[in-house]
């Protein structure tokens, strides 16, 4: 997927500050070199405190990098050395503005969801890789959307073979949906492990959520629609079993996987 980037340009204007003609110079030589003394304070302030402030931010970044490392680390139980490679990778993507706009903490923090998720090495790297380069363009957060991309994958039984799949679907289900892409890696959770559970072609089921915004429900709301309805059929009550038989309709995942999503709900539709 090829993304864009806007380049910014920064213009720095300097600002002379005895660049303005000196009146009053019938003052003494002494109120002159008072009045020099107090604007080399101003200057010594504004360049003083904006530096000061940078190093401590600085700071604060190098420790959370760390702590995110050690988080990681303490998931893969990765020596030491190993824990700095993949440190020095995620530099490395940072820089890369043609994949990321991630800072090495953000990536870090993305990493160790992606961890979680239980994918670990290379395939992991992969997922991250693809990941940041939708949150990039989706504009969403890198942590939200590499642990909704991570948890999908899990959801579904597949690895980073099929990382670039569920990342074009997402996207698309936004282009053609009535939501963000952040609503998306908030919301896809509410139906994902069901989806997963009854391997429902992923397309059949962002189409669904797509389908329900454009109707004009929200996201949060179709999202919990669309689990209660995958869960009925899951694990329907013995109510709701009766109640289908009478149209001769089967609750049941082998409905779901014969008929698709699709042909399920127009059966229970007609």
């Amino acid at each position: 997927m090829a993304i864009g980037f806007a380049t910014a340009i920064i213009e720095i204007r300097a600002l002379d500050l005895l660049s303005k003609p000196l009146t009053g110079m019938a003052g003494s030589i002494a109120r002159f070199g008072t009045g020099m003394a107090q604007v080399g304070l101003a200057l010594s302030a504004a360049i003083t405190v904006p530096v000061l402030a940078a190093g401590a931010a600085a700071t604060k970044i190098a420790i959370d990098f760390d702590k995110s490392m050690r988080n990681i680390q303490s998931i893969s139980k990765a020596t030491d050395a190993e824990t700095q490679r993949l440190g020095d990778s995620f530099r490395t993507l940072s820089k890369d503005l043609t994949k990321t706009v991630a800072a090495p903490n953000e990536l870090a923090e993305a990493f160790y969801e992606i961890q979680s998720a239980a994918f670990y090495g290379a395939e992991a790297q992969t997922i991250l890789e693809q990941s940041t380069k939708t949150a990039t363009a989706g504009l969403a957060d890198q942590t939200l959307t590499a642990k909704a991309v991570s948890v999908a994958l899990h959801a579904y039984g597949v690895g980073a073979e099929e990382v670039t799949h569920f990342t074009d679907v997402m996207m698309r289900s936004v282009d053609v949906g009535v939501f963000k892409f952040e609503d998306l890696t908030t919301q896809m959770g509410d139906f994902i492990a069901a989806a997963g559970m009854m391997k429902l072609p992923i397309e059949e089921v962002f189409a669904a959520l797509t389908t329900m915004t454009k109707r004009g429900i929200q996201a949060s709301e179709a999202a919990t629609s669309l689990n209660r309805i995958l869960t009925t059929y899951l694990k329907p009550s013995a109510a709701a079993v009766a109640a289908a038989e009478e149209y001769g309709i089967t609750l049941s995942a082998t409905t779901l996987k014969t008929l698709g999503f699709a042909g399920a709900l127009n059966q229970v539709c007609n």
